[in-house]
């Protein structure tokens, strides 16, 4: 549903000339502000990834943890040891820990200040299983695998289950529903924050564009092309520049496609 929709969106925009950002009442923003995304397996190798991502301007750092207690605090220690203060980091659990584990380690964390936890538990708890873990932590809960939908976003405000929301215009179905989304939180007060899958960069465009009319976006969004071994997207740009994409004035969903790129992504889905 979402690729339907966003393609007929790139459509009545190209027909029209205009950015969707346009077609949707105009941006409220003139950038989009994105994470880096820590890579690597061991303490040293993240921590070295770490330091240069903020180097190139990155003011919020993205850590996978959940992968041991002891190897997660090895890694957040080096990473803060390696940045200091001039990034802000942000754990992702992904649904590693029992209620239990999570407690512990939150305590354990607390001296690496981080900035949120996201999804620490699984999502299975429910927005239930959130609360009861915020009522016990000052440390912030960034909800994610427990939401879908605009539905989803009211039970967590209604639940008091997370202090921002991790979500994406795939797990929403589109365009429409993804700034409904987004308005049920900013009811709340709660920031939303763009989720990365394993997209190309038809997605980050597309994001960048609706992101753009949003008022309460958040600061330290995810993205995700720059895992491909090629995108398939061949304008604008979408390298971040000192952390941060502009907004593209290009018709439709702001993007051109490579069709040589295309081509060998097509093969590539056939031969594999």
């Amino acid at each position: 549903m979402a690729g339907i929709e966003l393609a007929l969106w790139d459509a009545i925009g190209k027909q029209a000339k205009l950015p969707l950002h346009q077609l949707l009442g105009g941006k409220v923003r003139d950038r989009i502000e994105y994470f880096g995304f820590v890579q690597g397996d061991t303490p040293a190798e993240l921590a070295a990834h770490a330091a240069e991502l903020a180097r190139q301007g990155f003011k919020v750092l993205y850590v996978k943890v959940g992968r041991g207690n002891e190897l997660d605090l090895a890694i957040v220690g080096a990473i803060r040891k390696a940045v200091g203060d001039k990034a802000r980091l942000r754990l992702d659990a992904n649904e590693a820990w029992d209620m239990l584990n999570a407690r512990r380690m939150f305590e354990a964390l607390k001296p690496f200040d981080p900035e949120f936890i996201e999804q620490p538990v699984p999502a299975p708890t429910g927005p239930e299983g959130l609360a009861r873990l915020r009522a016990v932590t000052d440390i912030p809960i960034a909800a994610d695998q427990t939401v879908y939908s605009a539905e989803d976003v009211y039970d967590i405000v209604r639940c008091r289950s997370a202090d921002v929301i991790v979500l994406g215009m795939h797990e929403t179905c589109g365009v429409l529903r993804f700034r409904k989304a987004a308005a049920v939180a900013e009811a709340a007060g709660l920031n939303i924050c763009i989720h990365g899958i394993f997209e190309t960069g038809i997605t980050t465009s597309a994001t960048n564009q609706v992101a753009a009319t949003i008022n309460n976006m958040d600061d330290g969004n995810q993205i995700m092309w720059q895992l491909l071994a090629e995108d398939i997207v061949t304008r604008p740009n979408l390298t971040p520049k000192e952390g941060a994409l502009p907004i593209s004035d290009l018709p439709g969903l702001g993007f051109e496609l490579n069709p040589a790129a295309v081509k060998r992504a097509a093969e590539a889905y056939k031969r594999l």
